[in-house]
């Protein structure tokens, strides 16, 4: 396929990597999100990959997974996913999408858990998917093959740009926090 072909199939392609250098999908208006969606799909039609939607089981080996979008009919909204793509048997390729919620953990002051919980449950409770308590290993600790758990907040969000908006509003009281906690170590007299 030549470059002409090329660009005459899939349109534009500078608009389209100007979107996805500048903000890595986030931010973007809902139109930008649809018209990356659907190129993207265009994109991999072009090489031969086309969406699998049917319900019958498919044989397939996994050669690449890629981070994506696709929009929720149910919810109206866009949620992150992976876009698996498989060589089939008879050596066609095919794609699917599952819905993999993005998320993190809060680590917390020992028996504080609880309280950071119903905080972060009120506070995060339209962008955040799940808010939940996870015993984890707490590879931080000296002792940490020992395996002592330790509980965390695990944090799932529907999509890229509410986790990111979430961790940007929680890191400055984490940075915050954990130079208080460094502070009150160095000097045992400033303790409260």
């Amino acid at each position: 396929m030549d470059d002409e072909e090329f660009e005459e199939n899939i349109g534009n392609t500078d608009d389209f990597n100007d979107d996805v250098t500048a903000s890595a999908g986030l931010g973007l208006s809902l139109e930008k999100r649809f018209e990356r969606l659907n190129q993207s799909d265009r994109i991999d039609q072009l090489y031969g990959c086309s969406r699998y939607t049917a319900f019958e089981e498919r044989i397939g080996w996994l050669y690449n997974l890629q981070p994506c979008e696709i929009f929720d009919e149910e919810r109206r909204r866009f949620v992150s996913a992976l876009d698996l793509y498989f060589i089939g048997e008879v050596g066609d390729r095919f794609k699917i999408s599952i819905v993999y919620p993005p998320y993190f953990y809060v680590g917390t002051k020992l028996g504080r858990e609880n309280d950071v919980y119903a905080y972060l449950s009120k506070r995060y409770h339209n962008r955040c998917l799940s808010c939940e308590l996870v015993a984890k290993e707490d590879l931080d600790l000296p002792n940490h093959l020992a395996g002592i758990k330790r509980t965390f907040i695990r944090l799932r969000f529907h999509d890229i740009d509410d986790l990111i908006k979430a961790r940007k509003e929680i890191q400055p009281i984490v940075k915050r926090n954990t130079e208080r906690e460094k502070e009150q170590q160095s000097r045992p007299e400033l303790a409260v």
